[in-house]
C-alpha cells in the first residue's frame, strides 16, 4: 500500500542558535570549529528534506548582502566573512519550494541554522538506466547513492538481474532512499539482461510483450527476434493519483560488423512492436504514456525518417499528421552530442512522451548527469514532469 504526505510549502522548521563571543575566542561547533576573530559574522547549518530527514546536496544559500553559497555532499553550507546586519536569507534547490527568512548578523556572532526543505509534491522525477550488469565492485552503492542525489521517484533500468535486487535494495535503504516497489520482465534475452522498474508507487498490470517473429515496416519481410529481450509494459499511478503507462525497451545491439544492417532491421522491428502495440491498446491523445530505455540507436540511420526512432516517434504513422507524434525528449532538447554513453560518441538511450503527457514535462528538466563514481559506462537519462498540486 503506497502512501504519501503531503505538506504546505509554507512548513519549514528553522531552528537558530546565535552565539556570541569576544575576539580570538574559539568557539566549538564539531568539526567545523574555527575562531571568529574578524568583524564579519558567520552562518552555516545543515539543509535536509523535511520528508524524510535526508540530506539536500547543492542546496542554493543567498544571503541579500551579495553572497551565495551551495550545500556540500553532507548538506552543509557555510557563509563564512557575512557582513554585519539585518538581511535576508534565500534556501533553494531543484524540486524543493524555496524559503526566506530574516536574520541578524553581528560582528563576531556564528548563526546556525538547521533548515528542512519540503519537496514539491507535483514533481515527478522519472529516469531510464543501461547499469551494465552492476559488475563494477561497488555499483550497487553507486548506483544508490546517485538516485538519491537526483531525487528519482521511478527508475527503468536495462541490463539488470533478478540477484541484484536485494543487493540494490540494501544499498537503497543504507543511503535513506524509499523505492519500496520493483518488478523484473518476466522473460530475459541474451545474455541474460532483464529490465526491471523502481519506484517509489506501486507497479500494476506489469506484463513482457514477446514476439519470436515480426514484420519489418520497411521491408515488408518477417524478422526472427528470438533471443532479443521482451518490452516491459506496467502501470504506475504517480503521486497515487495519475496513471502513467510505460513501455520500457532495450534494442538490438550494434555489436558486431553488419553491413546489411541487419541489427538496424531488428531495432526498427522492435519499435514498431512498439507503435502497433500502443495503437492497438491505448489512446494515444489522452493516455499518458512513456517511452523509454536503451534503444540502441547507434548509427546515423537510426535517426532517419522510417527508422528507429521515427518509428518509436510515430511520425512514420502518418508523417502529414503530426498530432499523434510522441515526442523525444532528449533528441529534441538536448544537443546532438549529448551522449549517452562513456565509451563512444552516441544518443542509444531516450525517454519519449505522448501527446497525452508531454504537457505536464517541465521545460528544460532533461538532463544526462555523470554519476561519479558511475556503476555503469552508460549515463541515465531524467526528466520531471509536474502536476497540478492537490
Amino acid at each position: 500500500m503506497s502512501r504519501r504526505s503531503i505538506y504546505s510549502p509554507a512548513f519549514l522548521v528553522l531552528f537558530m542558535l546565535f552565539v556570541s563571543c569576544s575576539p580570538n575566542e574559539l568557539i566549538y561547533f564539531g568539526p567545523s570549529s574555527q575562531i571568529t576573530n574578524s568583524l564579519f559574522g558567520t552562518v552555516r547549518g545543515y539543509i535536509t528534506d523535511i520528508s524524510n530527514h535526508t540530506v539536500i546536496v547543492g542546496a542554493r544559500v543567498n544571503i541579500s548582502s551579495g553572497f551565495t553559497v551551495f550545500s556540500d555532499e553532507t548538506g552543509a553550507f557555510n557563509l563564512a566573512s557575512s557582513l554585519p546586519g539585518d538581511w535576508e536569507i534565500t534556501f533553494s534547490a531543484p524540486h524543493y519550494s524555496s524559503y526566506t527568512s530574516n536574520i541578524s548578523i553581528e560582528s563576531h556572532q556564528t548563526n546556525i541554522l538547521s533548515v528542512e526543505l519540503v519537496r514539491n509534491n507535483s514533481d515527478v522525477i522519472i529516469a531510464a538506466f543501461n547499469v551494465a550488469d552492476l559488475k563494477i565492485t561497488g555499483s550497487h552503492d553507486f548506483l544508490a547513492k546517485w538516485m538519491k542525489s537526483a531525487s528519482v521517484d521511478i527508475i527503468v533500468l536495462e541490463e539488470i538481474q533478478p540477484d541484484d535486487a536485494p543487493l540494490l535494495d540494501s544499498a537503497l535503504t543504507s543511503n535513506g532512499v524509499s523505492l519500496p516497489y520493483h518488478v523484473f520482465t518476466i522473460q530475459y534475452g541474451y545474455p541474460n539482461d532483464y529490465i526491471a522498474v523502481w519506484s517509489k508507487w506501486p507497479v500494476y498490470d506489469a506484463s513482457d510483450i514477446v514476439y519470436p517473429v515480426y514484420t519489418d515496416p520497411v521491408s515488408g519481410t518477417n524478422i526472427s527476434l528470438s533471443y532479443l529481450r521482451p518490452v516491459f509494459k506496467f502501470r504506475i499511478n504517480v503521486l497515487g493519483s495519475y496513471p502513467v503507462w510505460f513501455y520500457a525497451a532495450h534494442l538490438k545491439a550494434e555489436y558486431e560488423l553488419d553491413p546489411a544492417f541487419l541489427n538496424l532491421q531488428k531495432r526498427r522491428t522492435q519499435a514498431q512492436i512498439i507503435q502497433d502495440t500502443i495503437l492497438a491498446t491505448q489512446n494515444i491523445y489522452t493516455d499518458q504514456i512513456v517511452i523509454l530505455g536503451d534503444m540502441n540507436t547507434a548509427l546515423p540511420e537510426d535517426f532517419d525518417s522510417g527508422q528507429t526512432l521515427d518509428i518509436l516517434s510515430f511520425h512514420n504513422d502518418n508523417p502529414a499528421n503530426p498530432s499523434n507524434d510522441f515526442i523525444p525528449i532528449n533528441a529534441t532538447f538536448l544537443p546532438d552530442d549529448a551522449w549517452t554513453i562513456s565509451t563512444f560518441s552516441s544518443r542509444l538511450d531516450h525517454i519519449l512522451l505522448s501527446p497525452g503527457l508531454f504537457p505536464y514535462y517541465v521545460s528544460n528538466s532533461v538532463n544526462i548527469p555523470h554519476p561519479s563514481p558511475s556503476p555503469s559506462d552508460h549515463y541515465p537519462v531524467v526528466i520531471t514532469l509536474k502536476y497540478g498540486n492537490f
